[in-house]
């Protein structure tokens, strides 16, 4: 009966990562948070998917469709970066690669607080290589705002309108 159950167990919880997960690859499943003085660069699973469409008719006007987010800290007092897409008001769908997608974002940093957040500016780039998407921030002054608490871990986002996926993730702080 014991192990009926764990079989069962394992079971439901591996259908839940596949279900949650089917656009990226499960077998490469690898997030990385590299830390330096001069470069902190976030790397996220590779998607399985060729072709995104965006600005969809069925979302509303200035909701969310995509996010790759890096997230210091909580929603009340950190920190959040990463290529964002709202559908604005007015704009026909769109349809490319991955990298077409990344372009069409918004590349913005902002402070989180309790009364929802304060745009600060840009934190450096994203690019696309391998099907995966890499965040990099190249201001040392900007990484050691960020970073100055040594954080042990970051929560790395990737939020489509088909699936949403969420890791802590250790940092490895280089020299």
């Amino acid at each position: 009966m014991k192990i009926a159950f764990a079989f069962l167990f394992m079971m439901i919880c591996c259908g839940k990562l596949f279900a949650q997960s089917k656009e990226v690859a499960v077998e490469d499943l690898k997030w990385v948070a590299v830390v330096s003085e001069t470069e902190a660069s976030f790397t996220f699973p590779p998607t399985n998917k060729e072709k995104f469409s965006w600005y969809k008719k069925d979302t509303p006007t200035d909701n969310l469709e995509y996010t790759w987010s890096v997230i210091l800290g909580d929603d009340k007092s950190g920190y959040e970066f990463g290529p964002v897409l709202f559908k604005p008001g007015g704009t026909r769908p769109r349809s490319g690669s991955l990298l077409d997608l990344i372009k069409a974002c918004q590349h913005s940093l902002w402070h989180n607080s309790d009364e929802a957040g304060d745009l600060i500016g840009g934190y450096g780039n994203a690019n696309v290589k391998d099907g995966k998407v890499r965040i990099k921030v190249n201001d040392g002054a900007l990484i050691k705002k960020l970073f100055e608490a040594k954080p042990k871990t970051v929560e790395m986002t990737i939020y489509t309108p088909g699936f949403n996926l969420s890791k802590h993730v250790s940092v490895t702080y280089r020299k």
